[in-house]
């Protein structure tokens, strides 16, 4: 292997690349690399720098972090075939100490993190999502090794890249400033916080990952998983969790949070695609199971969750032992065991019948109809036919 002599201290803040010790002789034109960033020279000058595809750090890892101020970059190979396509997933840690986060793919950001306890925190201008900041995390309690104790401040930062299993300095600096807009700071930690990158192609196939580290004694945990197809579930948009009845019939998509495979629950992330692109809209979506359960959805994420109010009952009648579904948009307010009086039919005609309430339902249809708002008993004689 050759060996070549930079005229700085790294390749990323070298101008030039020389075959001798006295930096007399350009090298050859061509790509260099360093194991991290490889650079194109042409003509004795430098070209910018690129990313190095074959020098990135594997999907499917963990990183722990123990470390003092810095900029910490990671470029992670993500596969750039038409298999290696889905959700990545980055799970966070903060720990307390705060530590911000950014991740770039295919020239877009994103910096939308959602945490078992504390549901969204992502970057924000009065409440618009801002995607060109990092988003800090960590307890508003673990500012202490901050500059006068706070996150907020501007900061320069040493610049550090990940390298065989330990982060190297690059020789390089960024200074950031850190407001409100980006500090998502919360009362506790917020333990894992999970972003999810779409990869709906094989190409491009590396993502980095930058994260700021403004305060002393920083430690976290980063990992990435490979691009998978997400979980899927049927669900369909309701007007309200009083229409429940509507079958579900609509895929959907999630990232589990609170919830399991193919069980959304409480701040599980949705989208209306495998690959985690598009996020489902605001709105409530009802689930398939009994009783009719659903899960309401704002930002992308599940932020309440509730079993359908029951539109109807089924009852059996007095007499012939028949089920019938009854709407309880007239009188709701009956139970279970309840004897109430209905006539068949919607609207019901004919002769008043009695039956006894065995379940709160929803249908689409029903067929029969409440007479009364009064309940009785099947073995009275003025009220229910014998």
């Amino acid at each position: 292997m050759a060996t070549y002599y930079l005229d700085g201290t790294t390749l990323t803040n070298s101008t030039s690349i020389f075959s001798d010790v006295n930096l007399s002789i350009c090298a050859p034109d061509g790509f260099y690399s360093d194991g991290v960033i490889s650079r194109e020279l042409s003509g004795c000058v430098l070209l910018p720098q690129q990313v190095c595809g074959t020098c990135a750090q594997p999907c499917d890892g963990t990183i722990n972090a123990n470390e003092n101020q810095g900029c910490f970059i990671l470029d992670i190979d993500l596969g750039g075939t038409n298999n290696d396509t889905g959700a990545v997933v980055v799970t966070f840690n903060p720990a307390s100490i705060p530590d911000g986060i950014i991740v770039t793919y295919d020239g877009v950001n994103y910096n939308k993190l959602v945490s078992a306890q504390f549901g969204v925190l992502q970057a924000n201008n009065n409440g618009v999502p801002d995607n060109s900041v990092p988003t800090f995390l960590g307890s508003v309690n673990g500012q202490g090794t901050c500059s006068g104790n706070s996150l907020l401040g501007t900061y320069t930062l040493n610049e550090k890249e990940y390298l065989n299993g330990a982060f190297v300095s690059t020789g390089n600096q960024q200074t950031i400033t850190i407001t409100d807009v980006g500090s998502q700071l919360t009362s506790a930690r917020p333990n894992n916080c999970k972003l999810v990158v779409p990869k709906p192609q094989g190409s491009p196939s590396t993502m980095r990952i930058q994260l700021y580290g403004p305060c002393g004694d920083t430690a976290w945990s980063l990992s990435i998983d490979c691009p998978t197809i997400l979980n899927s579930f049927q669900g369909s948009t309701v007007q309200s969790d009083l229409a429940c009845h509507v079958n579900p019939s609509t895929t959907y998509y999630h990232v589990p949070i609170t919830g399991t495979a193919s069980s959304p629950a409480l701040n599980d992330m949705i989208f209306i695609d495998p690959n985690g692109a598009i996020p489902a809209s605001d709105g409530i979506i009802n689930l398939s199971g009994n009783p009719h359960p659903y899960i309401v959805v704002q930002n992308g994420v599940v932020v309440n969750t509730g079993n359908c109010v029951p539109d109807g009952y089924l009852l059996v009648d007095c007499i012939t032992g028949n089920q019938q579904k009854v709407s309880n948009s007239s009188y709701p307010n009956f139970d279970v065991n309840d004897v109430v009086q209905y006539k068949i039919g919607t609207p019901g005609s004919g002769t008043v019948r009695c039956g006894t309430i065995t379940d709160k339902i929803n249908s689409q249809t029903y067929d029969a109809t409440l007479d009364s708002g009064v309940a009785y008993a099947c073995d009275d004689t003025v009220h229910c036919p014998t």
